[in-house]
């Protein structure tokens, strides 16, 4: 067998090392991207040991010794490092570390492999790792030579990635439900204008201003991906964002901000005063998805009396109508919308997945009435109110009217409000029980869907695959 075959099935004897631009494309299962991964640091040092003839293929197959994944609790020693650096023979690098009991249990170690990670940083491709210290790994003091570096991710400490971006859009209890642990700099990407390559960045820990946030566009205009988690920060005294230029983005498909500032008390506080004008001066032509959330330390909002102060970034509606982007998905989690704004947004042509979590203005979910509107979205494909507002005839328009071209549905914890007209006002009972009959007509049709509505007398409706009823009598009744 010729050494260059031998090399090949050296090489694919491995697991998969993680490439994040295909775990992140909306052709993957809606789950969480597990890097336990069986291919450790010394994985090829087992096949220098078999015989002599295994020991020079495998050193001289630079494939082997270029993708680097440190996922075990020892970490990788020095010389195994020095190993994988001259095996690899100048090939570009993909780093995984994860591993936070070697950075627990040996920090001088852990922390002397990310500062020789300075040496060689020209040739690091990808880098993924949980790792908080990671700014060690920069060289901050010097420019590079060249920077190749196009995958960035920058972890909470997990050996399990959330669903960042999730093609269900039924599935939202993995989104944004922990407190954020920041890095110890609020200016990181400021700090490292030379990188100018970057096609997915991944950041579920890090506080960004949203003057970084513009620098960090400009400076990368092939973004591919970009999932930024907690957008917050202090903003640079001379940053001005009316006279932002034109950012184009031609190429960015997948947009994930988690932005708002939480105080100590768990109110978060939202400012547009930068992010809308921000919003307005991109141009994102290519965008597929994108998803908005409002930060939160609780897993859940409780309803207050009245509509939520609209907090929706209305720049936004100016980048879609200028870029006209394919945008397929829509997902807003705790973003209030007045109605004026939604109606716009309905107008997308392609727009086939739209989720409305935690939304208040529930006079606005009458636009998606297609009896009323047909205009509005007519080919959704899915759709999710999770834990909204919404009043009975709005909800009996939803599904009568689209039960023909929806496939998915979740009214999951949906709070219904009893109307004002006099005609839903004088028998909440029968309004109740007519609501109730088109559930069950329509889990009967999508028995996949989440159908669990609070009523404002008999509590929570949970609709099970038995097409049977589970009455919640300890809700707390609107």
């Amino acid at each position: 067998m010729p050494n260059e075959i031998l090399g090949e099935i050296f090489y694919h004897c491995f697991d998969d090392f993680p490439n994040t631009l295909h775990y992140l494309t909306s052709e993957m299962d809606a789950v969480p991207i597990e890097f336990k991964s069986t291919r450790s640091a010394s994985a090829p040092l087992l096949l220098t040991k078999i015989c002599r003839r295994w020991r020079s293929v495998a050193l001289k197959t630079p494939r082997l010794w270029s993708e680097i994944a440190i996922t075990g609790s020892h970490g990788i020693s020095q010389p195994l490092w020095s190993l994988f650096l001259k095996s690899s023979a100048a090939r570009p690098l993909g780093i995984l570390l994860i591993s936070n009991q070697w950075a627990y249990d040996a920090p001088y170690a852990s922390k002397c492999f990310l500062r020789t990670l300075n040496l060689h940083f020209y040739r690091i491709r990808s880098l993924i790792t949980t790792d908080v210290r990671v700014q060690e790994a920069f060289p901050f003091q010097s420019l590079p030579p060249s920077s190749i570096l196009e995958v960035l991710w920058i972890l909470n400490g997990y050996t399990t990635l959330p669903t960042l971006i999730n093609p269900d859009p039924l599935e939202l209890a993995r989104i944004d439900l922990i407190t954020p642990t920041y890095l110890p700099t609020t200016h990181f990407f400021r700090s490292l204008p030379w990188i100018r390559t970057l096609k997915s960045v991944v950041t579920t820990s890090m506080q960004f201003g949203i003057d970084d946030l513009a620098k960090l566009f400009i400076q990368n205009p092939n973004l591919v991906e970009c999932f930024l988690n907690y957008v917050d920060g202090d903003i640079h005294e001379n940053f001005d964002a009316s006279s932002l230029p034109e950012i184009p983005l031609l190429n960015l498909k997948c947009m994930r901000l988690s932005y708002g500032t939480v105080s100590a008390d768990g109110i978060t506080h939202v400012n547009n005063e930068y992010l809308s004008p921000l919003m307005a001066s991109l141009q994102m032509s290519a965008l597929d998805s994108l998803h908005l959330n409002i930060n939160n330390s609780k897993l859940d909002i409780p309803f207050t009396d009245g509509n939520m102060a609209p907090n929706f970034p209305d720049g936004l509606l100016t980048c879609l109508f200028k870029s006209l982007p394919p945008l397929r998905k829509l997902v807003f989690v705790r973003i209030q919308v007045s109605t004026d704004a939604l109606l716009r947004l309905l107008l997308v042509p392609q727009l086939e997945s739209l989720t409305l979590a935690y939304f208040s203005n529930h006079d606005a979910l009458e636009l998606l009435d297609i009896t009323r509107y047909p205009a509005h979205v007519p080919q959704l494909k899915f759709l999710s109110l999770r834990s909204s507002r919404i009043t009975p005839p709005v909800a009996e328009s939803i599904i009568i009217g689209r039960q023909d071209t929806l496939r998915c549905i979740s009214f999951e914890g949906c709070h219904v409000i009893v109307p004002t007209t006099l005609r839903w006002r004088a028998d909440r009972n029968r309004a109740n029980k007519r609501l109730y009959q088109l559930l069950h007509k329509f889990r009967q049709r999508y028995p996949k869907s989440i159908l669990a509505i609070k009523t404002p007398l008999r509590g929570y409706y949970k609709f099970w695959d038995d097409m049977k009823t589970e009455t919640c009598i300890h809700a707390e009744y609107d």
